[in-house]
């Protein structure tokens, strides 16, 4: 294996050169996996793009230089662009944009809302040193409610870029905020052209993902490990114990001094243009003065510099130049390259002669809207039937795969079982609505007991069924209309409201008499003695 950095690396998947008769997985000599996002992963997440800026690329009279671009903070909150907010938290510059179906207004001039934005806004009055040296990084906070990236953001910075570029590319991947109509607008605005990564080819393209990302995580946690320890000291000193209570200040305190030990070590080793050109982003440019393109790789500037990394496949490096010529002019396409690049084999997973009909074209022959021609026509097209991967080279693979897409009445089919009977599996909503009841029943425990326990000192009392029944069931008799219904209900209330007080007022009473009498019988023993 070549060392990294010297060019393409050779090493070796699981499977290559293998056994025949075996599962053989050529890698080309790309050793880096691809894997699948899951859900979740966007919970409770600030997000730290880093932009890098190669200059002169256009310009072949000169070196191609780079250097490090706005590096943008998204965090929680409702659309904010901090930079726009006054310190006496006006808006700077209008800024209107659609939410949610709402257009936005920004009016500059007018007042911020006091709770738009208060604890990052705060944090910016309480501590401009560490403000100031995030401008010195070229640091910009944005809120946004998922803390992500999202048209509005981008467009934000699209604009941003057009005060510095007059002219210029923008490579972004294909996300949703770079492929919004808003953004698009933007850059045809700031003359930028749009230049997209395919999918999941970001991972082996994007600077962010192949140089900065993991350098950026590594400096943090390191950052971090140095705030814990200082939380530890100031609890100590606090005379509690520490339980590592951060906030707005932390966050961007650790964020910030990651980001200026990384740009400065990648500044030293040059690791940005080194990146530019191992990514393939620095592979040719136009040479104005003849019209043609030039390749990097055969200017001095561009030395030791090769294309290629453990993250490509060879062949993608080998056959990159072949569109061009030995003078360095595209070369047409011939119709054996058309077919070669353009036309794919597809495999379908279905039987031979089987058609597919959807629900919703059935609706439409229902409404008259479509004749059974046209249906017949439809369902005959051969791009309605799924397109699938059988792997075919991979008979293990195949094997589960095939078992995996099974519909439940093909399992039922091959069990021998009728194809029709109600599944057996528990399900879920039922358990939780035997748990809710209980729950109920449980927390009613007590106000049933203690209403019980009311009812019968009322009737050891002496106090009549019939007010006692009146505060249980609050309408007694037929039915009746709602409006006597209601009158009904407001009259009982008024009468249990009433036989409440009599209740109360008649123990007050008891009360009161058995007072009396404990008082008088001193009294009366007295005279009974004298006598």
């Amino acid at each position: 294996m070549r060392e990294r950095g010297k060019g393409p690396c050779l090493k070796s998947l699981p499977g290559d050169g293998e056994d025949e008769g075996k599962q053989e997985i050529s890698s080309d000599g790309m050793a880096h996996l691809r894997g699948e996002s899951t859900e979740n992963n966007d919970k409770y997440r600030i997000t730290v793009d880093t932009e890098q800026v190669f200059y002169n690329v256009c310009d072949s009279t000169k070196e191609v230089k780079a250097g490090w671009g706005v590096v943008s903070v998204t965090m929680t909150g409702a659309h904010m662009d901090v930079s726009n907010v006054s310190t006496d938290r006006r808006w700077i510059n209008t800024q209107a944009f659609n939410y949610n179906g709402k257009e936005v207004v920004f009016k500059a001039g007018e007042a911020v809302h006091h709770m738009h934005g208060k604890a990052i806004l705060n944090s910016r009055d309480k501590h401009p040193e560490l403000w100031d040296k995030m401008r010195k990084l070229n640091m910009e906070v944005y809120l946004q409610p998922a803390g992500f990236e999202d048209g509005v953001i981008t467009k934000w910075k699209i604009e941003k870029q057009g005060k510095r570029f007059a002219v210029s590319i923008g490579v972004r991947d294909l996300f949703g905020g770079g492929l919004a109509e808003s953004t698009k607008q933007a850059q045809m605005v700031i003359n930028q052209l749009a230049s997209s990564i395919a999918g999941k080819m970001g991972c082996a393209l994007q600077i962010t993902d192949t140089d900065i990302a993991m350098r950026l995580k590594n400096k943090s946690h390191t950052e971090l490990a140095d705030l814990r320890t200082e939380l530890i000291k100031l609890a100590a000193a606090e005379g509690t114990r520490a339980i590592f209570r951060c906030g707005t200040y932390e966050v961007l305190r650790c964020l910030a001094n990651a980001i200026e030990k990384l740009m400065s070590e990648m500044d030293q080793a040059g690791s940005m243009l080194k990146a530019g050109r191992r990514n393939g982003w620095l592979a040719i440019r136009p040479c104005l003065s003849t019209g043609k393109f030039i390749r990097c790789g055969d200017e001095e500037w561009a030395v030791g510099m090769p294309e290629g990394s453990h993250r490509m496949a060879k062949s993608w490096i080998e056959d990159r130049m072949t569109w061009l010529d030995a003078s360095g002019m595209p070369q047409p396409l011939t119709e054996g390259d058309f077919d070669r690049n353009f036309e794919e084999e597809q495999t379908y997973l279905t039987t031979e002669g089987n058609v597919r009909e959807l629900s919703t074209w059935r609706a439409l022959l229902q409404n008259e809207e479509l004749t059974q021609e046209q249906l017949d026509q439809m369902k005959a097209e051969p791009w309605f039937q799924v397109e699938v991967q059988e792997f075919q080279e991979h008979a293990g693979v195949r094997e589960e795969y095939l078992q995996l897409i099974k519909t439940p009445k093909d399992l039922r089919r091959e069990s021998g079982i009728d194809e029709n009977l109600t599944t057996q599996r528990r399900k879920d909503h039922k358990s939780n609505q035997r748990g809710k009841h209980k729950r109920y029943r449980d927390a009613m425990k007590p106000a049933r007991k203690e209403a019980m326990d009311t009812l019968r000192t009322m009737n050891a009392d002496g106090v009549s069924k019939a007010a006692i029944l009146r505060q249980i069931i609050p309408k007694l008799g037929s039915k009746a209309g709602k409006a006597d219904m209601l009158k009904g209900v407001r009259d009982q209330s008024k009468q249990q409201k009433k036989d409440l007080i009599e209740y109360k007022l008649g123990k007050m009473a008891l009360a009161a008499q058995k007072k009396k009498k404990v008082e008088e019988a001193p009294e009366e023993e007295a005279k009974d003695t004298k006598a």
